[in-house]
């Protein structure tokens, strides 16, 4: 079983949160040349946590996620 990015930004979120460290999961989307890309990542006050400064460029966010 492959680790994706989801379940990684969810283990984070959550030994984040744990240590009362507030962060947003972001989930986005990108179209690609075989359909739709879909990416999980953390951010923090703007802040990309777990991945490229770029993904924000790279994927548009669903709003409203936290």
């Amino acid at each position: 079983m492959a680790i994706t990015c989801l379940d990684r930004s969810l283990a984070l979120w959550w030994l984040l949160r744990r240590r009362n460290i507030d962060c947003d999961l972001r989930i986005g989307t990108a179209q690609t040349e075989n359909g739709v890309a879909a990416h999980a990542w953390l951010e923090r006050d703007g802040v990309v946590l777990n991945d490229s400064k770029d993904v924000t460029e790279r994927f548009s966010t669903f709003s409203g996620l936290r």
